[in-house]
């Protein structure tokens, strides 16, 4: 019996120095970089010339159990990162936005697109940063926008295992149609504006042309009365 303790205790060590190679750490000292690459059309079409931002939002505090703590400025917010799904993700990053906006909280670092719609970041401390465009961009014709909507990513990411430092976030690109013809403006009576609303000057000149139309029914009245009596 205390042979086969023995033969455990041995063999659970023997695992403990196999896996632990597996464990793989960050190196918490090295910087990082992130690429976001602004497209549509499943990635053939880039967009150039959209400004995006980024804010640091919480510190990698624990590489090996991936255990992250918000930053000083966003601990009001409360947020688990734990176990964090996509929806979770989307609402945090919304709600991470909309308090930068009411505190007004700088961006950490801000970039625009080039000709293949990258917008790059380096020497980034590790952590998690929340993304978010500023405006919109519109296309060569301006029948369209496209906009982004904020979001959170790791730097560095662990992808299969490994930390990858130089990360590469590819935001799904929203596209609102722009309508090429506005709405005329409408009056009480509904329609369209100036219709129907008679101008100062128009009123002088309504006036002028009744006072004249009266003045000769009236002189026709008095002549005719005249080329009646002359016959009787």
């Amino acid at each position: 019996m205390k042979k086969l303790r023995r033969f455990a205790a041995v063999f659970s060590a023997i695992l403990c120095v196999i896996a632990s190679p597996l464990i793989v750490k960050a190196d918490t000292a090295k910087k990082c970089s992130l690429t976001i690459i602004y497209s549509v059309h499943d990635n053939q079409k880039a967009l150039k010339g959209a400004d995006f931002s980024i804010v640091k939002i919480a510190d990698l505090i624990d590489s090996d159990a991936q255990i992250y703590q918000s930053s000083e400025k966003f601990r009001e917010l409360d947020i688990v990162y734990d176990g964090m799904n996509e929806k979770e993700s989307e609402k945090r990053a919304s709600e991470a936005l909309e308090y930068i906006r009411k505190s007004n909280i700088q961006a950490d670092y801000s970039c625009v697109t080039d000709d293949e719609g990258k917008a790059e970041f380096s020497d980034l401390s590790q952590g998690i940063y929340l993304v978010y465009q500023t405006g919109s961009r519109k296309n060569s014709d301006a029948s369209l926008y496209y906009t982004v909507s904020p979001f959170l990513v790791k730097v560095p990411d662990k992808v299969s295992g490994k930390w990858t430092y130089e990360v590469t976030a590819y935001p799904k690109t929203e596209t609102t149609l722009i309508p090429t013809d506005a709405p005329a403006q409408t009056n009480a009576g509904g329609q369209g504006n100036n219709q129907g609303i008679v101008q100062t000057g128009d009123s002088l000149l309504i006036l002028g042309i009744s006072v004249i139309s009266g003045a000769l029914l009236v002189a026709g009245f008095l002549l005719s009365g005249r080329w009646g009596n002359r016959h009787d």
